[in-house]
């Protein structure tokens, strides 16, 4: 059976954690951005979009892994 003071200190200590993070937690958002900033796929057609990206992709001769 547990003493008293050790239950009211990890009541303490678990209440002082719940409060510390709801504090983290509510943070103001920030505001939704209406333009697309430096992003081509708002801008490209998805023919224009998918040349694009295959113009991007990474050319590999082989693949190993672990």
């Amino acid at each position: 059976m547990m003493k008293s003071g050790k239950a009211a200190f990890i009541f303490l200590l678990v209440f002082s954690g719940l409060v510390i993070l709801s504090f983290d937690s509510c943070k103001s958002r920030k505001p939704v951005q209406t333009e697309p900033t430096g992003c081509k796929a708002g801008i490209l057609l998805p023919r224009a979009l998918i040349a694009e990206m295959r113009s991007n992709e990474f050319q590999f001769e082989w693949f190993s892994a672990r």
